[in-house]
């Protein structure tokens, strides 16, 4: 019985030295693949608002505050200066100076 323990216990270390202490490859190409998968749908994202994405939103926009006699514009109060969109504000003074603007905080 020692022989066979011994030989079961030397087995074991060499298998773990030779598997990266234990770690199944499996284990790591999945982590490897998942990772990859969350970048490549972040650039995805970012490749939508690049081609043009971003300009259909901004053209809804300027749709509804055409339509639009009064404005609620809400910021929030610990960063009034930089919750504030400066675009629909130069829009409004520029574009639409008969329209009302109200900020809320």
């Amino acid at each position: 019985r020692g022989r066979r323990a011994a030989r079961a216990r030397a087995a074991t270390d060499a298998y773990d030295d030779r598997h990266d202490g234990g770690v199944d490859a499996r284990c790591l190409a999945s982590e490897a693949a998942s990772k990859l998968d969350r970048t490549s749908r972040d650039a995805a994202r970012d490749d939508l608002f690049a081609k043009g994405q971003s300009r259909r939103i901004w053209a809804e926009l300027y749709k509804v505050l055409d339509c639009s006699d009064i404005v609620l514009h809400v910021v929030d109060a610990r960063d009034p200066e930089g919750t504030t969109c400066g675009r629909v504000v130069t829009h409004l003074k520029t574009q639409a100076t008969h329209k009302h603007l109200i900020f809320v905080l």
